[in-house]
């Protein structure tokens, strides 16, 4: 036997450790703890490693395998995209994919855990220095875990396979001294539930903008108002997104592309 690697699938969303040399799989589950504990004390001198000892824990979105999401959801993008090119026009469907670009990177926001200390939400997130870390607060639902980082620039939010909740939270006391709550309040949550279809809503009026401007003789006065109230749904998203995620992961991009559509819209307006 020559040591022991955890794994996990991003497709199945399965966590197992292999024992070295036979090849023999161990799934991680409840009671893993205990387990893992054995094989540390019968086998010290064997090594264990682990996948994610980068620090960085996958995403899992909606309580499903994060690959799966995407390509769920990239097939989605794709289909409704081709439909709106062959039955609108062509710039629909670009229009149409351009604008799933953003929504579909922030399916890959996920948690990273290190010693300087950690980032939660896209891939471009700050690191937070632990003594900026107020508190580490998970919730477990039908829809997987989400871990909520309070910090003092923001909160960020990030959704971690219930299988790695026990990792993540040996990871963080060690390296940060945080002990992982479960005592989210009322305001932050509410918040937070609403942060997805707020976030969803302009871009359902701007799919219903094109293909209603496609339709109609006159597409400007239709787009100029589409757009305008997608600027309006937008701006309450960012406040939600800035209020849920602080400014550091995409309340200031929101902002600035509400401000765009302002000028935009205004610019088309007038030119009617």
């Amino acid at each position: 036997m020559e040591g022991f690697t955890e794994h996990f699938s991003t497709w199945t969303g399965r966590a197992w450790v292999t024992i070295e040399g036979p090849g023999w799989r161990v799934p991680i589950g409840e009671g893993y703890g205990a387990v893992r504990a054995n094989l540390r004390h019968w086998f010290p001198d064997r090594p264990y490693r682990s996948e994610w000892a980068d620090g960085r824990f996958p995403p899992g979105r909606y309580g499903l395998p994060s690959d799966l999401v995407l390509v769920l959801t990239g097939a989605l993008v794709l289909g409704l995209s081709m439909g709106l090119s062959a039955g609108v026009a062509p710039m629909a469907g670009v229009g149409f994919m351009v604008a799933s670009v953003w929504p579909m990177a922030r399916l890959r926001d996920a948690v990273t855990v290190q010693e300087q200390g950690i980032s939660v939400g896209p891939s471009w997130a700050r690191r937070i220095p632990w003594h900026e870390v107020v508190s580490i607060t998970h919730l477990e639902g039908g829809f997987g875990a989400r871990v909520w980082v309070d910090t003092e620039r923001g909160v960020g939010i990030a959704a971690l396979p219930r299988v790695l909740l026990p990792a993540f939270r040996a990871r963080i006391l060690r390296l940060g001294g945080v002990e992982l709550r479960d005592d989210l309040d009322a305001v932050s949550l509410r918040y937070a539930t609403w942060q997805a279809p707020a976030a969803a809503a302009p871009w359902g009026v701007l799919l219903g903008t094109v293909v209603c401007a496609g339709l109609a003789d006159r597409p400007w006065p239709i787009l100029t108002a589409g757009l305008l109230v997608m600027a309006a749904l937008a701006m309450l998203s960012a406040a939600i997104e800035a209020r849920s995620t602080g400014w550091g992961a995409g309340g200031v991009f929101w902002f600035t592309g509400v401000y765009a559509v302002v000028l935009v819209s205004l610019v088309v307006g007038g030119l009617l």
